[in-house]
C-alpha cells in the first residue's frame, strides 16, 4: 500500500512540474500551410508547417520542435530545429540556448513586450491596438497590432491568437533587424484540431492533401446483395479524437439526412498518418489499411491478411475542382484512390476495397467545407438538394435574391412566426433565430458557397437551399 501511495504521489509530482515548465499540447493541434520564398536560395513553393509530438527538455522547461514539409514531396520531413513551448496566453521561441518571448495576449494598448535579451534577439515591441476577431470556426481570438521600437511605427504587424503573424508563422520574424531573412513566409490556411480555421481570401485552395479532415463531406450510394436499392449516405470526421491502443483516431460520423444535420456515430473509427488511412471496426475489433498514398506502380497493399491482396496497375495525376493537381493511384479492380480524397468504393466499411460481390459503396460527392471538388457524373443527385419535410412548404415560401450577397428576404410564410437555421454543406449552423413574413435576414458575414434556410413552425418545416456570393 506504501508502495502505490509513494507512485501516486510521483505521478501527481511529476503532472505538477509539467504543467508548470509552461508544456502545453495544445501547440499540437496547429497547422499551417504557407507560401515561402528564398531570396537567398533561390526556392519558392508551398509548406505545411506542424508542431512534432516529441517533448524537447532544455533547462528544466518543455518544448515542441516545429517541422515542415513541401507539399509537392509531403512525405519528406524537415526540422527547422526551432522549439516551442506555451504558457498562459504567452509563446516562446527557443533558439540554440536563447528564449525568445513571441507571443503575449494579456497585454494592453501602449505596453511593451521584451523579446528577448541577447544583443541579436532584443527587440521591444509596442502595442498599438487591440481587438477581437472571428474566423471560420466562430472563436473570439486577440488581435494586436504591433511596431517595433527600433523603427518607425508606421512600420507595424498583426499578430493573431493562435494563428501568430497574419503574413509569417512563429519563428520567421521573431525580432526587429533590418537584417533580410532568409526566406519569406505568408500564411495561405491555418487549422486546429484539423478543421480549417483561416484561409487568406485570394487563395483558392489550400494545397493541403490530408484526407481525414473535419471539413470534409463525403456522399456516397451504397447497396448490397440483402438490400438491392441504393441507399445514400453522408460521412464526416469528428473533430474530437479517440485513444486507443495508444493510437489516436477520429470517429466517423454518419448522417442520413439530407441536409447533413443529424449526424450519429458509425462502429468505426479512422486515423491518418504518412498518407496511410487505416479503419477500426470497433465492432470486431480489427483495424484495416484502406488507403497507402505512398504505394508505387506494381507494388501490393495487404489491408488486413494476405487474402485482402491488392495490386498497383497504374499511377497517375487528376484535377478536381480546386484546380490542385492530386495523386491518384489506380487497382487492379479499376478502384481509385486520390490524395486528400480517399478511396472511391468501399471507404467507409469493412469490406475490402475490390469486393464488390457482398457490399457495394461508391463515392458520388466530395465537398471540403462549401466548395464540392468531386461532381458527380451524368448529372446524379449528391443528396443535398432534397428537401427534409414534414409537410412540404417550399413551394409557397419565396425567397430572393438567388444567388445573394448580404440579405435575403422570405414571403410567402404563413404562420406568425419560425425559427430559422442556416446550414453550410458540413451540415454546421452557422446563424439561427426567428423570422416572420416579409422579413430579411442578414448573411453579410457568411462566406461564399451554397447553404440552406431550415424553417421550423411546430410540426410543419422545410428547407430551401441558396447561393451566397
Amino acid at each position: 500500500m506504501k508502495k502505490v501511495t509513494l507512485l501516486l504521489i510521483i505521478w501527481a509530482y511529476s503532472l505538477a512540474i509539467y504543467a508548470q515548465d509552461g508544456l502545453d499540447s495544445s501547440l499540437l493541434s496547429r497547422e499551417w500551410v504557407v507560401d515561402y520564398i528564398s531570396p537567398i536560395w533561390l526556392e519558392s513553393g508551398i509548406r505545411q508547417y506542424h508542431f512534432d509530438d516529441k517533448v524537447y527538455k532544455y533547462n528544466g522547461k518543455n518544448y515542441y520542435n516545429l517541422v515542415y514539409y513541401n507539399v509537392d514531396k509531403p512525405n519528406q520531413v524537415f526540422n527547422t530545429q526551432e522549439y516551442y513551448r506555451s504558457k498562459d496566453r504567452k509563446t516562446w521561441l527557443l533558439i540554440d540556448t536563447t528564449e525568445i518571448l513571441l507571443e503575449d495576449y494579456t497585454l494592453n494598448v501602449g505596453d511593451t513586450m521584451r523579446s528577448g535579451n541577447n544583443y541579436l534577439f532584443k527587440s521591444d515591441f509596442i502595442v498599438l491596438a487591440k481587438d477581437t476577431v472571428y474566423f471560420l470556426d466562430g472563436k473570439p481570438r486577440l488581435q494586436y497590432s504591433y511596431y517595433c521600437s527600433q523603427f518607425s511605427s508606421l512600420n507595424t504587424f498583426t499578430l493573431v491568437e493562435g494563428i501568430s503573424y497574419m503574413g509569417h508563422i512563429y519563428g520567421q520574424k521573431y525580432f526587429c533587424s533590418a537584417i533580410d531573412p532568409q526566406y519569406q513566409i505568408d500564411v495561405r490556411c491555418y487549422y486546429e484540431n484539423g478543421l480549417q480555421v483561416f484561409r487568406r481570401p485570394e487563395v483558392i485552395n489550400c494545397y493541403e492533401k490530408k484526407i481525414l479532415r473535419p471539413e470534409h463531406v463525403w456522399i456516397t450510394k451504397k447497396n448490397s446483395f440483402w438490400h438491392p436499392t441504393y441507399k445514400y449516405n453522408r460521412y464526416r470526421i469528428s473533430l474530437e479524437t479517440v485513444e486507443l491502443n495508444q493510437k489516436n483516431y477520429r470517429k466517423l460520423l454518419q448522417s442520413n439526412d439530407s441536409l447533413g444535420t443529424d449526424w450519429g456515430p458509425t462502429r468505426y473509427l479512422m486515423r491518418e498518418l504518412e498518407g496511410k488511412v487505416w479503419l477500426y471496426d470497433t465492432s470486431y475489433k480489427i483495424e484495416y489499411l484502406k488507403v497507402d498514398m505512398n504505394l508505387l506502380l506494381g507494388d501490393t497493399l495487404i489491408s488486413y491478411s494476405n487474402a485482402w491482396r491488392q495490386i498497383i496497375t497504374e499511377v497517375d495525376t487528376v484535377v478536381l475542382n480546386d484546380g490542385l493537381i492530386r495523386k491518384i493511384l489506380i487497382k487492379k479492380c479499376n478502384e481509385r484512390w486520390v490524395e486528400g480524397v480517399g478511396s472511391y468504393f468501399n471507404f467507409f466499411n469493412n469490406v475490402p476495397t475490390c469486393a464488390f460481390d457482398v457490399t457495394k459503396e461508391y463515392l458520388v460527392c466530395f465537398y471540403e467545407g462549401n466548395q464540392q471538388l468531386i461532381v458527380p457524373p451524368n448529372g446524379e443527385s449528391c443528396f443535398v438538394y432534397t428537401t427534409n419535410t414534414s409537410e412540404d412548404l417550399s413551394s409557397s415560401i419565396d425567397i430572393w435574391p438567388n444567388p445573394v450577397i448580404d440579405v435575403i428576404h422570405l414571403k410567402g410564410l404563413i404562420s406568425h412566426e419560425y425559427q430559422y437555421s442556416v446550414i453550410n454543406q458540413v451540415g454546421q449552423i452557422v446563424k439561427n433565430g426567428n423570422v416572420v413574413d416579409d422579413q430579411s435576414i442578414d448573411i453579410g458575414d457568411l462566406h461564399s458557397g451554397i447553404y440552406f434556410i431550415r424553417l421550423i413552425n411546430g410540426k410543419q418545416n422545410t428547407s430551401i437551399r441558396f447561393i451566397k456570393n
